[in-house]
């Protein structure tokens, strides 16, 4: 039997996995690079959520975010 899979926390997941691809994806792109790259710093600047692996984030963790000062979506 296999050992179960660890799921990464969010900050693992963002620095080694989804920016070495957005910069391979978008390395042409410079405005959308940086609107990658200018999302996942501001994640990451939420060290308790940047912290948690990625199956363990909830809907009620982001929403505990969004009270204390997220930026509402224009």
């Amino acid at each position: 039997m296999k050992d179960p899979v660890v799921a990464l926390t969010l900050e693992a997941f963002a620095t080694a996995e989804f920016l070495p691809f957005a910069e391979d994806q978008f390395a042409a792109r410079s405005k959308t690079l940086g609107f990658y790259e200018n999302g996942v710093k501001n994640l990451l600047a939420r060290k308790q959520l940047a912290k948690l692996p990625l199956d363990a984030i909830t809907v009620a963790d982001v929403a505990a975010r969004r009270q204390k000062g997220w930026p509402r979506p224009a």
